[in-house]
């Protein structure tokens, strides 16, 4: 200790004397020793002033001081540290966030892009990349995809827009009466369609996917089986491939592809080109419309009005069906018909033939339907009591006679309308069938007799009003 002690008196003489040596050459050597800053210079301030202190003074003091300045210095030390490390770890954390693309500001957290670092500042757009090039291998059955579907067949789906023809301060006038959708079979022209869609027109317009606008004129309409056929006086056109409907199962994937809600003519269309998407429901389902029975291919695939006349496609972009609004079951949602193609198939033939159907068989009357409760309260029998029969029907060679009342067809009972056509359906002009004779006596003995018929066709029955 005591060695100590007089190295740091033997280092304080020397200290002294380089002072005084300094002093020799610079004047005021006491501010410049005050100028300095920070605790070194206090402290060698303080050494020097203890040179003149008592001998044991001068070993206590200069040691107390020289141990209270370390500590001060270290204690500022580790401060700076801590503010240092406390400022790093903030930037880092800044610069974590900022790299993941989120940017705090004023408007609250933005998207910096997928790049990093970017902020609404420098925003200057959103970044539209192309879709990744789609490698497609054909599907081993041909099917297509829907988009493909979609592309192959829309272009021959077109809108027909329904004018009446009215009077309007003596002059005559168009105005539009309805509109549906139709499907372009050959290139010279020919598109199907829904007779309802077409029923009553004075003028028809048809307008293609492209907007290109044609005049057009009704071929022939059945209103029977809602199937009709238009023309346009083109040719070159973009015409749909037609799929056998028999083929077709329940739970097959199939898109409808038509116009609903369009309501004006030409640029005025409004959802023109629509396509939705559903499953086959049910195949071969019998709907009865307007005293009539249609065999429709059920799907859940939305079909609402102005989808009349439009197409029902399947995977292979064939078209299976004609759809058709009109037919509906109230009451139900998802629940959308369409003619199948191959019922459809032998009417437009006929229509574009002869402009009607020729080929259905037809007793040759008219008539009015006596139900059970009716022939209950007049004692009468069940059955189509004859309004009016046509003279070229084969029944005035049988006997049969007006208000006479046909009870049965090849021996099954004719309790409706679409009884009789269903049995009908399945014979041609030319075949022949029993029908069963009910004839009401006043006053007397009922007549019931049995008359073989020859069935003929429409067009034989020109003489006769049938609805």
């Amino acid at each position: 200790m005591r060695d100590y002690e007089e190295g740091n008196l033997q280092e304080n003489e020397e200290n002294i004397e380089k002072t005084e040596e300094v002093a020799a050459t610079i004047e005021e050597p006491a501010e410049i020793r005050v100028e300095e800053s920070g605790i070194e210079g206090e402290e060698k301030k303080e050494e020097a002033a203890a040179v003149s202190a008592p001998e044991n003074t001068a070993a206590a003091e200069p040691k107390k001081k020289k141990r209270y300045g370390g500590w001060i210095a270290l204690g500022l030390t580790g401060a700076v540290l801590v503010v240092a490390m406390l400022f790093f770890a903030g930037f880092g954390i800044y610069s974590l966030v900022t790299s993941n693309g989120f940017v705090q500001n004023s408007g609250g957290i933005s998207n910096g892009g997928a790049g990093g670092g970017a902020t609404n500042s420098d925003f200057s757009g959103i970044d539209l990349n192309s879709r990744p090039e789609e490698e497609r291998e054909p599907s081993p059955d041909g099917k297509l995809s829907t988009t493909e579907v979609a592309e192959l067949v829309s272009p021959t789906v077109v809108a027909i827009y329904n004018y009446g023809k009215y009077s309007s301060g003596g002059r005559e006038t168009y105005a539009l009466a309805s509109s549906g959708s139709g499907i372009i079979m050959t290139e010279d022209g020919y598109i199907v369609t829904n007779a309802h869609v077409v029923d009553g027109a004075a003028k028809l317009e048809v307008v293609l996917s492209d907007g290109t606008t044609y005049d057009a004129k009704i071929v022939g309409s059945d209103e029977k089986t809602d199937i009709a056929v238009v023309k346009v006086d083109e040719s070159g056109m973009n015409y749909a491939q037609f799929g056998n409907s028999d083929q077709i199962k329940i739970g097959e994937f199939v898109l409808a592809i038509g116009n609903p809600g369009i309501s004006g003519g030409g640029e005025n269309i409004e959802l023109t080109g629509s396509v939705s998407f559903g499953i086959v429901s049910a195949v071969d389902r019998k709907i009865k419309v307007d005293n009539s029975t249609l065999y429709c291919i059920q799907t859940d695939a939305a079909i609402n009005p102005g989808n009349s006349g439009g197409a029902l496609v399947n995977m292979y972009g064939q078209v299976i069906g004609i759809n058709s609004a009109k037919i509906q079951v109230d009451g139900y949602e998802g629940l959308g018909f369409a003619i199948a193609i191959n019922k459809a198939e032998p009417i437009i033939r006929e229509l574009i033939s002869n402009g009607k159907v020729m080929s259905r068989a037809m007793l040759g009357i008219t008539g009015t339907l006596i139900d059970a409760s009716t022939a209950e309260q007049y004692g009468l029998e069940q059955g189509l009591m004859i309004v009016g029969i046509s003279q070229n029907s084969d029944m005035v060679y049988r006997g049969v006679m007006v208000n006479d009342i046909i009870t049965h067809i090849n021996g099954e009972a004719i309790d409706s309308f679409d009884k009789a056509s269903e049995l009908l359906d399945s014979y041609k002009p030319g075949d022949k069938v029993t029908i069963s004779v009910f004839r009401y006596v006043r006053g007397g003995n009922n007549i019931e007799f049995d008359a073989e018929i020859t069935l003929v066709s429409e067009a034989d029955m020109d003489d006769l009003e049938i609805e």
